[in-house]
């Protein structure tokens, strides 16, 4: 269960020694020719190549073969099948028994379009599982290493991806890709592209994983439509982390249209692109939403890898407008405005007595048209202030020379000061000399305030998540009873269950029928809740099974004969097994803890608050199993009504820490029984109305045999 997932070595397919091109061809614009071009033109592969095609006996001068099995000698790296659908299993098996350690398959029509290309899909993992053979592909552009300058792909457009750099790139489709790929125009380029089209074989975390290994890779970018394996996906994510190597992911396709329906309420409200979030913010992936903001983002925290974490900034400018626009920006991003020092203000003042306007943002006004020391002299005084990690710097308009000048006087200050982080914003469409400047000089340049706030708070919740990993234990959970689970599951025996692994129930009694429900209820002091008992009924109160604050032993009997009554005209169906007597929980706050299996990532924990309102209130946050009390802590401090806990409207302080304690203890126990529990719920679980939460209502739901994991 907690093994880590191995990872192929894909060395030899990002830097081969030999290629064989299986498909080449001598026609202008075919795939067969632009594949050989972008291999023998426009890259610098510099092994053995080896064309196949049968009705060629030469191209270019250079000895076309037949098939794959006459190349003469054995053991190949990689084979690019360019050939059609038809012919791509024959292409794969003569490069299985050639001994080819990879097969890149750009051929399109395979599971995409039906039951035919499904069953060829699986022939290919036959082929590949047999001979030991890793195919990457069908139906993709092929592989890019713009850092060796060898292109195993079938683009017209690698002739002119001439910028190489620290981002690997990885995606499941091709277009989006040669977007990102293309935004290297403007620095920060793209060194490695892997694109796995339907990974019948080699998947988005192979490629991932392999980046992660590579020095000259210093930041991850990603398009992923959906993962294969979410465990494997966390093992990538936990390992980028321990590298210092972040992942920027823009995960297309947000809808939970795709999520079946489940019985508890936390679990249909996880959803898909609720858990997505969550595992991504647990494990430190930086998500953002469109092409653009992935490059930028990506080279945002390339530049910020080795400077001071931007928790405190300062704006600084020269229009006032531009200024508080980007102060209001930051403080909707939590991104702290610093407070400039005593020295800093005393020498900002003295460079422009008159004019300047001392603060955050620093008003530098059009003083500086005319003033030609005064920007630099500023960003020396600001940069200087140790309270200070980022310089924000928006430049509203090009302005020729005079923006040139201050372009000029940001590269020699990031320069003299490389441990701080300088943030140009070049607000205006007409980029001039200045713009050029900073973007040769390696500055990464903005276009959108919004953007430089967004991702300055990206890279202070990066940092945030590698504290929080780097004091994860590798046991998350502490060890704790781990009672049986019942062979029955209703809520007398949730409760029981969750007794036992250390979480307080209220005092309750299980009556036979309404004239023991009232004597029981006296019993347990005369002000209780009944509620009905049964496997079939999930949700007691949507049936009119629950009645609250009931007291006497003749009004607890007429409580509980209405409850029966009810229930058998709603659910004339269901198995009674009697009515729950309990003890009334008065006072507290209501809050709903749910467990469920996620068909992507497995065990995910949700917290929120609303008791039978939690669907209406939607505050919940979600983590993926296992969890630190800790990372539960934080989880509860997210949550948007968490002021409540400290006491509001004369309600007592809750003991967050034995909150923490109880939801954690009721994960661990549903995280040892993953395999048998598709579900656990409690709501409400309710603090504040004693020492400890109360577990108050339980549900347990055994997971489907089919449904468990291997």
């Amino acid at each position: 269960m907690n093994s880590s997932p191995a990872f192929p070595d894909l060395s030899l397919l990002f830097s081969p020694r030999s290629v064989i091109l299986v498909g080449a061809s001598g026609r202008a614009g075919s795939i067969g020719r632009i594949a050989l071009d972008n291999i023998a033109v426009h890259g610098r592969f510099e092994g053995e190549l080896h064309l196949v095609n049968p009705a060629r006996a030469e191209i270019d001068g250079r000895l076309c073969y037949r098939s794959v099995a006459d190349i003469p000698g054995q053991d190949f790296d990689v084979a690019l099948v360019v050939v059609p659908a038809g012919q791509v299993l024959t292409a794969l098996r003569e490069c299985a028994a050639k001994g080819v350690r990879f097969a890149i398959v750009v051929t399109s029509g395979f599971a995409e379009i039906g039951a035919w290309g499904v069953e060829q899909e699986r022939e290919m993992r036959t082929v590949a599982r047999e001979a030991g053979l890793r195919i990457y592909g069908p139906n993709c552009p092929g592989l890019t290493n713009l850092n060796a300058r060898i292109g195993l792909n079938i683009s017209p457009s690698f002739r002119t991806d001439t910028h190489a750099g620290p981002i690997g790139l990885v995606t499941q489709g091709g277009g989006l890709g040669r977007a990102v790929i293309q935004c290297g125009d403007r620095g920060y380029g793209v060194g490695l592209w892997g694109s796995t089209g339907n990974e019948v074989d080699l998947d988005f975390c192979d490629l991932s994983h392999h980046m992660l290994l590579d020095a000259r890779v210093q930041v991850i970018a990603g398009i992923v439509e959906g993962f294969k394996s979410g465990p494997r996906f966390v093992a990538v994510a936990k390992a980028a982390m321990a590298a210092g190597k972040p992942i920027v992911l823009l995960k297309v396709g947000r809808s939970a249209a795709g999520i079946a329906a489940a019985q508890s309420h936390t679990a249909s409200m996880a959803g898909e692109d609720a858990v997505n979030d969550a595992v991504f913010r647990q494990y430190g992936v930086v998500r953002v939403d469109d092409i653009n903001e992935l490059h930028q983002t990506a080279a945002a925290m390339v530049q910020s890898l080795r400077r001071r974490v931007p928790r405190s900034v300062c704006v600084a400018t020269f229009s006032g407008g531009a200024g508080t626009l980007a102060a209001d920006l930051l403080s909707a991003e939590g991104v702290g405005l610093a407070i400039l020092g005593v020295d800093t203000a005393t020498e900002l003042t003295a460079l422009a007595p008159d004019f300047i306007a001392i603060g955050n943002p620093v008003d530098l006004t059009t003083q500086i048209f005319a003033q030609a020391t005064l920007f630099g002299d500023a960003l020396d005084a600001i940069a200087a202030d140790a309270a200070i990690d980022a310089i924000v710097l928006p430049i509203p308009a090009d302005y020729g020379d005079i923006t040139l000048r201050l372009a000029q006087d940001i590269c020699a200050k990031a320069e003299a000061h490389p441990e701080k982080l300088f943030v140009p914003v070049w607000m205006s469409d007409r980029c001039g000399a200045g713009y050029d400047l900073l973007q040769q000089k390696g500055i990464l340049v903005y276009r959108s305030t919004r953007g430089a706030a967004r991702v300055l708070r990206q890279i202070a919740a990066l940092d945030d998540a590698r504290t929080v990993a780097s004091a994860m234990p590798a046991d998350a959970f502490a060890q704790g009873p781990r009672p049986a689970l019942p062979r029955q599951f209703d809520e007398t025996t949730a409760k029981s269950w969750l007794a036992a692994c250390g979480v307080a129930v209220p005092r309750e009694l299980l009556a036979a029928d309404a004239a023991a429900a009232g004597r029981m209820g006296a019993a347990l002091g005369g002000y209780v809740a009944v509620k009905i008992v049964s496997p079939d009924i999930a949700h007691k109160s949507d049936v009119g099974g629950v009645t609250l604050g009931v007291s006497g032993q003749q009004q607890i009997a007429a409580a509980a004969e209405e409850i029966l009554a009810r229930v058998g005209q709603k659910c004339p169906h269901a198995r009674i097994d009697g009515l729950l007597v309990s003890e009334m929980i008065v006072g507290g706050i209501e809050m709903v803890i749910g467990i469920h299996r996620d068909a992507v990532f497995g065990p995910m924990l949700s917290v929120g608050f609303g008791g039978v309102f939690v669907e209406i209130m939607r505050d919940v946050a979600h983590l993926h199993l296992p969890v630190t009390e800790a990372q539960v802590a934080a989880a509860v401090a997210s949550l948007r009504a968490s002021a409540v806990l400290d006491g509001a409207r004369g309600r007592s302080r809750v003991d967050r820490q034995a909150l923490a304690a109880s939801i954690t203890r009721i994960a661990a126990a549903a995280y040892a029984e993953q395999e048998q529990l598709a579900e656990v719920e409690v709501n409400p679980l309710i603090v504040g109305a004693g020492a400890q939460p109360i577990a108050v209502d339980a549900l347990l739901r055994p997971a489907a045999r089919e449904a468990r994991p291997a």
